[in-house]
């Protein structure tokens, strides 16, 4: 723990800022605070450390980018069993969010997309399915802003829109496609000054990535934003290990190891009513969804489906292509938390 002095101005929110903290952290650790204490110029404020990841986090977005790839290769049991790891993490998991004060909506939020997954890949729906796992990793960056990061979490939002940039031009989606890009250069901007001079080269070739991909993105050009965006998912992995190297200077805590839930049971989020085995909760009056995003389907071969399940298949939606150009066939990029 350390503490910080409250200088002429101050406010909360942007003591926050400076920490770095979450602001329910602070007042975690200022309880006074929150009692209607007032915050005056010379007060003793005191900053908790915050806490180690939990090597489930790691887990669960591996996952997810296993069962997109599975989807791809029309690996449906594959993707079944990707997606009960993701559940039984999510079940030791719970403890731990609760410790670093992670919002009940946030849980809640990727219990409903783990739900929304476990449906699409019982149907047999790629864009769903391959769409929902991708908002799985997005989940877990919003997760990581609560515990001690060494790469910040801003680079797994730009895997994510990279990602989506792919799936809505294969899916022939430009208007998609151009909304990622913008927020993909508003997080850039973002991340850009907290990496060091030394990593100038890197910046450069980053800006230069990006600049490429705009205008491939302008022209609607499909074969040339698949590559551009492929570039740029490569290069979100030097970055991370751009942070990685920064900001290692300390070694991270560790997180002690918890005892595991049965698999294939779904995530719980606090104050929720036990569900039947092999489903997962949902919040009363919601319907999972998955904003923004429209996948394509790869080309069609015929999966295997796990025993015991009788998934329907939904009708086949051939998403308009450029003549002689194939889907990817994979979208992995995992920069390391």
């Amino acid at each position: 723990m350390s503490q910080f002095t409250i200088k002429t101005n101050d406010s909360l929110f942007v003591i926050a800022k400076q920490s770095e903290l979450p602001l329910v952290h602070l007042i975690k650790a200022n309880p006074e605070i929150s009692e209607g204490e007032s915050i005056c110029f010379g007060k003793i404020i005191k900053v908790l450390q915050l806490p180690a990841i939990p090597r489930q986090l790691d887990t669960i977005e591996s996952n997810a980018m296993d069962i997109i790839d599975n989807i791809y290769a029309s690996e449906w049991e594959n993707a079944a069993s990707n997606l009960n790891s993701i559940k039984t993490n999510m079940n030791e998991l719970v403890p731990f969010l609760q410790d670093a004060s992670v919002p009940v909506e946030l849980m809640t939020r990727n219990n409903l997309t783990i739900n929304g997954l476990n449906q699409s890949i019982m149907q047999k729906n790629r864009r769903q399915a391959i769409s929902q796992a991708n908002q799985i990793t997005m989940n877990i960056a919003d997760i990581l802003d609560y515990f001690s990061v060494i790469v910040p979490t801003d680079i797994k939002r730009l895997s994510f829109l990279g990602r989506q940039m792919i799936i809505g031009t294969e899916n022939n989606d430009w208007d998609e496609v151009n909304d990622n890009y913008l927020e993909l250069k508003r997080v850039w901007e973002r991340v850009k000054p907290q990496l060091d001079a030394q990593y100038s080269g890197d910046i450069e070739g980053f800006d230069t990535a990006i600049n490429n991909l705009g205008q491939s993105v302008n022209r609607k050009i499909y074969q040339t934003t698949i590559d551009n965006t492929s570039t740029l998912l490569d290069q979100i992995d030097t970055l991370a290990s751009d942070f990685t190297e920064q900001n290692s200077s300390g070694t991270q805590p560790t997180t002690p190891e918890t005892e595991p839930t049965v698999p294939g049971t779904c995530p719980t989020t606090p104050g929720a009513q036990p569900t039947t085995p092999g489903t997962c909760p949902t919040t009363p009056g919601t319907q999972p969804t998955t904003p923004g995003t429209r996948p394509i389907t790869p080309p069609r071969t015929t999966p295997t489906v796990p025993p015991g399940m009788q998934p329907t298949t939904p009708p086949r939606t051939t998403p308009i292509m450029p003549p002689g150009m194939q889907p990817t066939t994979s979208l992995r990029t995992r920069p390391k938390i």
